[in-house]
């Protein structure tokens, strides 16, 4: 506060002698502007500073006024009186006048630029390369897409074929038409995304995170927001926050908290919005940091990963899912590229526990969301003689869920700066148990459906950043009702979860920078049962086929 003092004094110095700078070129940074920096600043108020100044140039010139007396240069010579009541003035010379001036202003012009700098960067202005240091140390990101959607049904679908599982395990009752997910009424609507992300360069390797976007708290795999809802409004969300590591070689990264899917994948086992709580860790054991190492053509790794599903206070039966995958990525000299991996992921507790005669000790075991496709029974088991007996209904899965992934993805150059882009990918739940299942759904052999599979042929740019950009692509794929829990699959073929077969066909083209254009169409068909729990020795039919129409963009 005294060096802002001595800065503000310097200033009023300067104005209160107007014939100082009269003559004088225009110096690189006036008094004028050093004061429109400390007003604009907020440091100083531009009233009191007009006060000073004008307080300043009155006192100095009462001063000169009672104390100077004016004399001719024939008597600049003549000596005063020595009482002290004349202040007598020699004549000096213009030139000296001037050389005086200059030098004060410049001494004076120095130090207030001096003292403006300082103050500047001691409480980082807004000047460029001055803002706070942990601003500079943060960056966002984010994407907004605006969806038209239809989904339409063919005449022959299987009415009330699919419970709606969450709906009866909120109520823990069923016998309601309500109980069944829509399979026979088409549906148009549109729909809505925005995701705002930050990342944190905490200090060398060290990245912090967070991630709000819309959606609900109950879907862990949509963040869309239906249109049309009276105006009510969106409800907003955290689905990220994390500390992650990384060596300076990248060699080594670990991750913890709720972070993004940390495997090489597709959508057949997990929806892309899926994020997971817990802890991870990648090696890639051939990297080195050294200068040649953009050269490697080997690049192998392996992901290892804990995560708790759900947390349960008064049992130590919590749901796990423990996850390991292996792989490598090797790129040629003509730039085209091969990725391969396995991965075992291994689900622990996920079979539900049939209550005793009475009791509800086991409602814990039932899933906290479901989708649609996993065969399911009751974990209810009311006593005999309560009349609600045979209403009373909550869903647990029936199944172990251990799943066998190999992936493999080829990217050839060869159209360059376009790209064909081959995929493929079986997955097996090896866990699946039929004897197991059908004693706790108490029913008739089924047959066994526990594996998917993914073929997808993608051709044009790799990403669509920029206007005219376009990318197209062509995929099939089957997944069985029990490959994976469909409460984690992807929530938009087969209008979600599992038990569906297929194709997608998807276009996308690029409008302005970083804006782009997409339309999709899927259409599928079940595979197993539609509603295991009830008639596990029937068929039922579902077809649905889906168009979105999307408008994205990000920044």
């Amino acid at each position: 506060m005294k060096q802002l003092k001595l800065t503000c004094l310097s200033v009023a110095v300067m104005l209160a002698m107007p014939a100082w700078a009269e003559n004088a070129a225009t110096p690189e940074v006036s008094a004028q502007d050093v004061l429109n920096i400390l007003i604009q600043q907020g440091v100083v108020d531009e009233k009191r500073v007009n006060d000073v100044v004008r307080k300043a140039q009155d006192k100095t010139r009462s001063q000169y006024n009672s104390a100077v007396e004016a004399v001719p240069r024939s008597q600049a010579d003549v000596k005063p009186a020595q009482d002290g009541s004349v202040v007598r003035v020699p004549y000096v010379p213009q030139y000296i006048q001037d050389d005086i001036r200059g030098k004060v202003r410049n001494d004076l012009r120095e130090q207030v630029v001096d003292d403006v700098m300082n103050k500047a960067k001691q409480e980082r202005w807004g000047i460029p390369g001055t803002a706070p240091d942990w601003t500079q140390r943060i960056k966002f990101s984010g994407d907004a897409r605006v969806r038209a959607e239809s989904i339409m049904f063919p005449s022959d679908n299987v009415v009330q074929g699919y419970k709606d599982y969450n709906y009866i395990n909120s109520k823990k009752v069923e016998g309601s038409p309500n109980d069944y997910l829509n399979t026979s009424e088409d549906r148009n609507r549109m729909r809505t995304r925005f995701r705002l992300g930050m990342k944190a360069n905490v200090t060398q390797g060290v990245e912090a995170g967070a991630r709000v976007v819309t959606g609900s708290t109950s879907n862990p795999v949509s963040t869309n927001e239906t249109l049309g809802d009276y105006g009510n409004s969106f409800g907003i969300v955290m689905d990220r926050a994390y500390i992650k590591y990384k060596t300076h070689e990248e060699r080594w990264s670990f991750v913890g908290g709720r972070f993004e899917n940390p495997f090489m994948r597709t959508d057949l086992i997990w929806d892309n919005d899926l994020q997971f709580d817990g802890v991870a860790a990648s090696w890639y054991w051939l990297r080195t940091g050294a200068w040649d190492d953009a050269d490697r053509q080997w690049d192998p790794f392996v992901t290892f990963g804990i995560f708790p599903v759900d947390e349960f206070e008064l049992s130590d039966k919590d749901k796990w899912l423990f996850g390991f995958q292996t792989g490598f990525t090797y790129s040629w000299w003509s730039q085209d590229e091969l990725r391969f991996a396995v991965g075992y992921y291994h689900y622990e507790n996920t079979v539900g526990i049939r209550n005793p005669v009475g009791l509800e000790i086991y409602n814990y075991t039932a899933p906290d969301f479901f989708q649609k496709g996993n065969s399911v029974f009751n974990i209810m088991n009311p006593d005999p003689g309560d009349p609600n007996a045979a209403t009373k209904a909550l869903y647990a899965l029936a199944y172990d869920y251990h799943i066998v992934d190999v992936l493999l993805e080829y990217r050839l150059a060869a159209f360059s700066p376009h790209q064909v882009i081959l995929t493929a990918e079986y997955i097996k739940n090896i866990g699946a148990d039929d004897a197991e299942a059908e004693s706790l759904r108490r029913s008739a052999p089924v047959e066994t459906r526990h594996d998917g599979m993914l073929l997808k042929a993608t051709f044009g740019w790799p990403i669509v950043a920029k206007p005219n950009d376009w990318q197209v692509s062509v995929g099939y794929r089957a997944l069985r009702a029990d490959a994976v829990i469909d409460g984690f699959a992807d929530s938009d073929f087969h209008m979600g979860g599992t038990d569906g077969k297929g194709y997608v066909f998807e276009a996308q083209y690029g409008l302005l920078n970083e804006t782009w254009l997409t339309l999709k169409w899927m259409s599928s068909d079940s595979i197993d049962l539609a509603n295991p729990s009830s008639d596990p020795t029937s068929k039922s039919t579902l077809g649905v086929d889906i168009l979105q129409i999307d408008v994205n963009a990000r920044f």
